[in-house]
């Protein structure tokens, strides 16, 4: 707040100060605590009646050492950790009392939980104070919450009582529950349009929000969201289930829709439905259904000539069915034909579990059921083992305990980083397969079921991002610590193109599928 600093000046006589890193290393240049103590000054705490010489005592005092000068940054107490950033509450304070409405302040970190700025007011206009701070703080350390007191409370020393601010603040959410109950669907839907209109920053008599407004595109980030979720919680009176998840990814009239449903009865609902129903076609011109759906594309997915259709499975498991070009045609057999994608990779799945429990019972009885064609190439290569699956007749006679047992493995060379990549074509003449890289520079492709190697292609680095595939299921798109971005030929791993970056490629690449 001042043009030139002021440092904190020279320790007096006798007395030695010292500014630590958090690992207790001296700091010369740079942020760090004070320590104070020396030979003939002597700090007791609490009880003490003696303490060993040269004792150096943390002050909790956070300073920034420059040209062998201390300045002053704010009290360690008042460091605090806020949404993966650190941050000091005396800035927030100073930031709220350089506000002209503004008479007074005092900001508190409830519970760890929360940052709650309380003002003493000079006008009304006091109550804007959060919109005003958004244009001098940073997002992460705009408070929650503004309370407006007409006095701070002080210890007997002189300081903010910061036990009796949090009281103030229990009291008022006590207070805002019980007179914040909401009497119906129509109220609930006004005051959602407050709320989104007030943490976006929009003008009370700004229009009314179209049903279709997204949180996030209509100029809401991830700490908004939070924020607007606290909000609905505490306009609700209670916990609402998924509610964030909503917020980040649906429609305002979902969002509505979701807490409707989460605070009021059927029956509450449907006295008030009509009501609301006449709002939102207002505001939008559409018609509302009680459950919004986005609008769909009157075209699919053009795909391509040979299209096969297959299920992807990556990372995280996250799941993409590709379907044929005729089943694309209509929406309805798109769905359909993407279910029986999942069933058939459900039963796959199956039949590999029930594999894994023969293999096991067999081993415990001394049998083995290894391929000797394939069990010879694996000794000889080194480079992968499998074992062959049971027959069908077989597989109805096991037991139904599910025991985990290695089907197959296969040499890398190197640490393996990577998920694998695992798709599963929808026809029964080609095999599914999984495409893995690792630190050796290899990448491979491996039959899923049978454990055989594929292909197998040495890249120009070490490889740790998972691989994913082209809509066409015909290239495997992978990034290198090279900074390079193969595409590979999904059938025999050659290199189709190279997209260039500007540096080592850790992070996975992803496909985008237009509707268009």
């Amino acid at each position: 707040r001042f043009d030139s600093p002021v440092p904190l000046g020279s320790p007096l006589l006798g007395t030695t100060v010292e500014v630590r890193d958090a690992t207790g290393s001296a700091v010369v240049d740079g942020e760090g605590h004070v320590f104070i103590g020396g030979k003939e000054r002597i700090c007791f705490l609490d009880d003490e009646v003696t303490v060993p010489l040269n004792t150096m005592r943390e002050t909790g005092d956070f300073v920034r050492v420059k040209d062998a000068k201390m300045f002053f940054l704010g009290r360690k107490d008042n460091q605090i950790k806020r949404h993966g950033k650190r941050l000091n509450i005396e800035c927030v304070q100073q930031a709220a009392e350089s506000l002209c409405h503004v008479e007074a302040c005092a900001v508190t970190w409830y519970r760890q939980e929360k940052l709650i700025l309380f003002v003493v007011p000079k006008d009304n206009l006091a109550r804007d104070s959060l919109k005003e701070l958004q244009k001098h703080l940073p997002t992460y350390a705009i408070p929650d919450e503004l309370v407006l007191i007409e006095t701070l409370p002080f210890t007997l020393h002189g300081k903010i009582d910061v036990s009796e601010l949090s009281k103030i603040y229990s009291n008022h959410l006590n207070s805002r529950r019980h007179d914040s109950k909401l009497s119906g669907a129509e109220e609930l839907w006004e005051r959602l349009q407050y709320l989104w209109k007030s943490l976006l920053s929009l003008p009370d008599d700004s229009p009314s929000i179209s049903k279709d407004s997204l949180f996030l595109y209509s100029g809401g980030n991830s700490l908004k969201s939070l924020r607007f979720h606290d909000e609905i919680e505490n306009l609700a009176g209670k916990a609402i289930p998924g509610l964030l998840e909503v917020i980040l990814s649906s429609s305002i009239a979902e969002i509505y829709q979701h807490v409707l449903k989460a605070v009021f009865s059927s029956e509450d609902q449907i006295m008030n439905h009509n009501t609301v129903k006449r709002k939102l076609n207002e505001s939008s011109g559409g018609e509302f259904h009680g459950e919004y759906t986005k609008p769909k594309s009157r075209r699919y997915f053009n795909a391509a000539a040979g299209l096969i259709a297959f299920i992807a499975l990556n990372r995280g498991n996250r799941m993409l069915s590709v379907t044929s070009p005729e089943s694309l045609m209509n929406p309805y057999n798109a769905g359909q034909a993407g279910t029986e994608l999942r069933q058939q990779a459900s039963y796959s799945s199956a039949v590999t579990s029930n594999t894994m429990k023969y293999e096991v019972t067999e081993n415990k009885s001394g049998k083995n059921r290894s391929n000797p064609e394939i069990a010879s190439k694996a000794n000889e290569t080194g480079t992968h083992s499998v074992e062959q699956a049971p027959s069908e007749e077989t597989l109805l006679k096991m037991p139904e305990k599910l025991i985990l047992h290695v089907r197959w493995k296969s040499n890398m060379g190197k640490c393996v980083d990577a998920s694998p990549l695992v798709i599963i074509p929808a026809t029964d003449d080609l095999s599914a397969t999984v495409y893995v890289g690792s630190h050796s520079h290899t990448m491979q492709a491996i039959d899923l079921y049978s454990g055989k190697i594929k292909w197998e292609r040495i890249l120009g680095d070490r490889i740790e991002s998972s691989a994913c595939v082209s809509k066409c299921g015909n290239f495997i798109i992978v990034g290198c610590y090279n900074g390079l971005v193969y595409v590979l030929r999904s059938h025999n791993g050659e290199i189709h193109c190279i997209f260039t970056t500007e540096d080592a490629v850790k992070s996975c690449a992803v496909v985008h599928l237009p509707l268009d």
